[in-house]
């Protein structure tokens, strides 16, 4: 039975939902490395990598991935400095005060942690634990959230249940993507190898943070997953045999390292995005600004023009700039967009991201 008051008695906040059936983003910060290499910079790094290949074909190699970097649309990729100490934990605090910060909100205000990056540093107990720890954050509840580059999507649905329910009043959803597979060296066995090898290339470092708070604003959430092409893309952890069937795909990095059959992968997950946006996403023309997952600008100008939405309303900047950051991409591309002057507040967005899973979302929302 629903619980009313007395006149004059404030209910328990584990009763707001009756007012608070969504959230708001308060606020998202954005923390990059130092580094900020272009692809011919990003060569000569790859190029310094042990490999068992002739000087012929290693050039051949590394003349194709220049090539392919170029019609995906990556430009600059932005690493740490390791050898000088740049941790990714500094970027992920720093995002984190950020938007504290910017928000007025003390540590001890926050309800909830949520971590959702790929990148982590222990498979237990969750992440979320260490950084709410380090950032004062005492009493929060902690917990990470996994679904490769869907992460932070995952992440923000669960954060709208807890603040819709009263269970928190804020919630601080942190991605630390920064993975050290591109100057880890992978024994190239070839060129038929970047057919697994090549999505690699892509990826930058990036740490985002967002502040998340009750509101009236309900936000949207629709996918579509195909969970039979799970091996499409994979980083295998140590004994990963014992938890599978034998794949041909799966492990030919070796433990640990990042591999995506990258062309496979898009031709099964557009088709379901494009589906999935035709069937249950907005109206074009109620939709100020889409913004996609970017693990390639030229792959989601493709399916933009397919489903006939104008180019000026999606927003393909993430690539370019920082190549593919994974879980932060989805943040990134709000705070990238709205410094740019492309969105505000009151602007209705479209997320369009599709992941490894393979799994698309629609998510709908005002800024």
């Amino acid at each position: 039975m629903l619980q009313t008051s007395p006149p004059g008695e404030v209910l328990p906040s584990r009763f707001t939902w009756i007012m608070a059936l969504g959230m708001k983003i308060s606020s998202i910060g954005l923390s990059v490395p130092s580094m900020r290499l272009n692809n011919g910079q990003l060569l000569d790094l790859l190029k310094s990598q042990q490999t068992s290949l002739s000087a012929s074909e290693t050039h051949k190699y590394y003349e194709r991935v220049a090539r392919l970097l170029d019609q995906a649309g990556a430009r600059y990729r932005h690493l740490r400095d390791i050898e000088s100490g740049e941790t990714a934990y500094e970027h992920i605090i720093s995002a984190a005060h950020s938007v504290l910060t910017e928000c007025s909100v003390a540590a001890s205000d926050v309800d909830l942690v949520i971590y959702c990056g790929v990148g982590r540093g222990v498979i237990e107990p969750s992440n979320a634990y260490y950084y709410a720890s380090e950032l004062g954050m005492h009493t929060a509840e902690c917990f990470d959230i996994t679904d490769a580059c869907m992460s932070w999507v995952r992440s923000l649905e669960i954060a709208q249940m807890y603040l819709a329910t009263g269970k928190a009043s804020r919630v601080l959803v942190l991605t630390g993507e920064f993975h050290l597979n591109i100057r880890s060296p992978i024994d190239i066995k070839g060129m038929e190898s970047l057919r697994y090898n090549f999505p690699t290339y892509t990826i930058g470092e990036a740490a985002t943070a967002t502040l998340l708070e009750a509101s009236s604003d309900q936000w949207d959430f629709q996918y579509i997953s195909r969970p039979e092409h799970f091996d499409l893309c994979t980083i295998p952890l140590h004994g990963y045999e014992t938890y599978f069937r034998p794949s041909s795909r799966l492990g030919l990095n070796g433990e640990g390292r990042f591999v995506s059959f990258g062309k496979e992968l898009f031709s099964k997950a557009t088709p379901l995005l494009q589906n999935l946006l035709k069937t249950r996403g907005p109206r074009v023309d109620d939709i100020d600004l889409y913004i996609p997952h970017a693990p390639s600008k030229s792959e989601y100008a493709a399916g933009r023009d397919r489903l006939g939405i104008p180019a000026n309303k999606v927003f393909l900047g993430i690539f370019e700039e920082f190549g593919n950051i994974v879980s932060s991409s989805m943040p990134a591309g709000i705070h990238e967009a709205r410094r740019l002057g492309l969105i505000s507040a009151g602007s209705r967005l479209c997320l369009a991201p599709a992941s490894a899973g393979i799994s698309c979302a629609c998510v709908t929302f005002v800024l």
